[in-house]
């Protein structure tokens, strides 16, 4: 009895043993290790600033009035765009910063090799001889607090919806460094002060004629 009762036994883990190596090999995606998945590189993309620090350095990714900043096209993007630029000249693609379309912009793009799709390079610079320039710029700027800004950035081409840009820090701009900011008041207030005080130390401005 004891014996039959060990057969038993080992029957059924010889049996459990060969199911299971059966169902590996029916599977081998079980036992063999799955391949990690490679980033993508963003199709559209903020071409850092060039510098000594990382690509990554929120210094790179800070833009000034009169900078020009470039977004990098890759993929089926900047095939799209290509054919949209030959149709249509610059004007078929549009910057968007913080929501507001910047379509005075002068942009120039630059075709890169093969596999490495085009560059786009916007210059921003705000014409005070253009209404359309001036109405953008005051839009944009008027959404903004503070003398440091941090701007969302799309690009939209031809009639398509724009597409969000990538960076891998968030975009920021500035009309002028703080300190000239500062120094550009104190100074305007001190030639206030003095030329007020000319004018009431002087009877000549003062006295009824």
């Amino acid at each position: 009895m004891w014996l039959w009762i060990r057969n038993y036994h080992l029957d059924g883990v010889v049996a459990v043993c060969v199911t299971t190596i059966v169902l590996l090999l029916g599977c081998p995606t079980w036992v063999r290790a799955q391949p990690s998945e490679q980033p993508t590189q963003p199709r559209l993309a903020v071409v850092p600033k060039s510098g000594s620090g990382p690509a990554a350095s929120s210094a790179r990714y800070r833009f000034k009035m009169g900078d020009t900043l470039r977004i990098s096209a890759s993929g089926d993007y900047a095939a799209k765009i290509t054919e949209a630029l030959k149709a249509s000249g610059p004007s078929a693609v549009t910057l968007y910063l913080n929501d507001v379309a910047m379509t005075t912009l002068a942009m120039t793009p630059v075709q890169l090799a093969p596999e490495s799709g085009l560059r786009l390079e916007f210059y921003l610079a705000r014409d005070s001889q253009d209404d359309g320039s001036r109405a953008q710029w005051g839009r944009l700027l008027r959404k903004q607090r503070g003398f440091l800004m941090t701007l969302p950035i799309a690009l939209a081409i031809g009639v398509d919806p724009p597409l969000l840009v990538h960076t891998q820090q968030p975009l920021q701009f500035y009309v002028a460094p703080e300190v000239a900011i500062w120094w550009t008041l104190a100074g305007g207030l001190a030639i206030f002060l003095v030329v007020y005080s000319l004018l009431v130390r002087s009877r000549s401005v003062l006295r009824d004629q």
